[in-house]
Parts: C-alpha cells; sequence; structure tokens
C-alpha cells in the first residue's frame, strides 16, 4: 500500500509560457464563483414560497374534517417539503462565508453535508458508517469546509457500488509539525484507482466521470485545505477482495492565519507526491 499526499507544485521557470492556460483556468474559475453566486441567489428566492406552503400544509392540518388517509398524506408533504427547506439553507450556507473562522464542532458540518446527499444514499442502498470521537472543534470558515467536505461525500458515493457502505471518521491528531487538530476520513468500497491514476487526480479538469464530470472538485477542495493550512492524503486498493479509497483530511485546531491564507490564495498547480 502507498499514501500518496496532495502538495502544491513549486513555482515553475516557463511560467510566463503558461500564462494562456493559467488565463483559462482562471476564467473557468470565476465562472464557477458565478454559478455558485446564481445557486446561493436561487435557494435564497424560493425560502418564501417554501414557508408559505408549509403554512399552509399547517392550516390544512388543522381541519377537522380530515380523513386519516389525508391527513397521512399531509404529514408526507410536510416531511418532503421539510427536506426540502433544509437542502435550500445548506445551499445558503454553502456560498455565505463568515469574516472570520468560527469554532465549532468538526462532525455538525459533515452531518450537515449528509442532508444534502440523503437522497442519494437511500437510492444507492448505501451503508453510512459513522465513528465520530466526540467534543471535536477547530476553529474553521465552515462554508469553505463544507464544500471540502461535499466534494468527497459525493467522489465517495459515485465510487460506491449499489449497497455498498461509506465510512465517515472524525478523531484527535497531530500535525507534522507537533501542532494539534482533527483528522477527518472519508472511505468507501468502490472499485479504487491504482497508481497511475492517483497521479492524475487533483490536476484542473482532469475527469474520470466524462461528461458527468468538471475536474475541478478535488482541485477546488485541496486549493481551500492549503489556504487553510490543512493536508489531504490518499490510499487506494484496487484487490479483487480488498478494495475502495480513503481520503484523510487533517485540520490544525487552530485557524491559519490571515497572511498565509493571502499567501495561498493564487490558483495552485498540483501534482501527487509519494
Amino acid at each position: 500500500m502507498r499514501v500518496f499526499r496532495m502538495q502544491p507544485n513549486q513555482p515553475e521557470s516557463e511560467g510566463a509560457q503558461r500564462l494562456p492556460e493559467a488565463t483559462r483556468d482562471l476564467l473557468r474559475a470565476n465562472q464557477l464563483i458565478a454559478i455558485g453566486q446564481l445557486a446561493g441567489s436561487i435557494a435564497h428566492e424560493i425560502n418564501n414560497p417554501l414557508e408559505a406552503i408549509a403554512n399552509l400544509l399547517y392550516l390544512m392540518e388543522q381541519d377537522k374534517d380530515l380523513s386519516t388517509q389525508s391527513r397521512s398524506y399531509l404529514k408526507l408533504a410536510e416531511q418532503e417539503l421539510g427536506r426540502v427547506i433544509q437542502i435550500s439553507k445548506q445551499t445558503l450556507n454553502f456560498y455565505r462565508e463568515t469574516p472570520s473562522p468560527v469554532t465549532m464542532q468538526v462532525s455538525d458540518l459533515m452531518e450537515e453535508v449528509l442532508v444534502l446527499y440523503s437522497r442519494r444514499l437511500q437510492e444507492k442502498q448505501i451503508q453510512l458508517h459513522r465513528r465520530y470521537h466526540p467534543q471535536q472543534k477547530v476553529a474553521l470558515f465552515p462554508g469553505e469546509m463544507r464544500q471540502v467536505f461535499a466534494n468527497l461525500v459525493a467522489n465517495a458515493v459515485e465510487a460506491c457500488p449499489r449497497g455498498g457502505g461509506l465510512w465517515l471518521r472524525v478523531h484527535p491528531t497531530v500535525m507534522g509539525n507537533g501542532q494539534r487538530g482533527v483528522r477527518v476520513t472519508v472511505a468507501d468500497n468502490g472499485s479504487g484507482m491504482d497508481p497511475a491514476l492517483l497521479r492524475k487526480i487533483g490536476r484542473p479538469f482532469f475527469t474520470t466521470k466524462g461528461q458527468q464530470g468538471t475536474g475541478l472538485g478535488l482541485w477546488v477542495t485541496m486549493s481551500i485545505l492549503s489556504r487553510n493550512g490543512s493536508k489531504l492524503r490518499v490510499r487506494s486498493h484496487t484487490g479483487a477482495e480488498r478494495h475502495g479509497t480513503v481520503f484523510s483530511i487533517l485540520i490544525p485546531a487552530e485557524a491559519a492565519t490571515v497572511s498565509h491564507r493571502e499567501s495561498m490564495c493564487h490558483l495552485p498547480r498540483w501534482r501527487v507526491a509519494s
């Protein structure tokens, strides 16, 4: 087994020759930002009609002449509407960032992300296995970390076979510099990735999903983690009996300094180093 650490490349001397490519990357990144802002705007706009529908369902439920069957249908409608409202709120949270880090429990963020994928988990009959060490709190930017968790969970759900398993773990760890932190693990029992493929993941616009993928999920994930002083590691197996992929995030207990975040705000190029 080999463990790969995802790290930013060093600046290249032929940077000027790569300007057109960097410009294209920047334009695409700006497009993604615009899409994110649009999604947040849509989520905000539909909140009012959703609340109106919820109120109407409540008023209907007060009707004493409702049959037992009709009342059960109303209960189901309320449950499904509640799920839509929750998803709408989570979508808003993805694009509403706080101006300063917030100390919060990491498992709470993971659970918020799982709400968005609950239907997909049910459809594929994926077994969810949680192991959350209690009271694992760190100072972070919740909107950014939600996006990181969402990217990794989405990839794991995509990789899982029908009836497969998804393992989520949150526990204390010690960073390479001796700093206290939290390790978040997202693992699946999909077909796994061979070493050649592992070296390619994280490159901008590289995807194994064809037209269904943008090739930017892991790249954005690594950019966010690098900006916040966090690390991403991956290991994978492709054997007949032992297969699947494990992503591990190492998050420092203290938030990255403003100077560190600003120094890592450029669009990075990535390599996977063993």
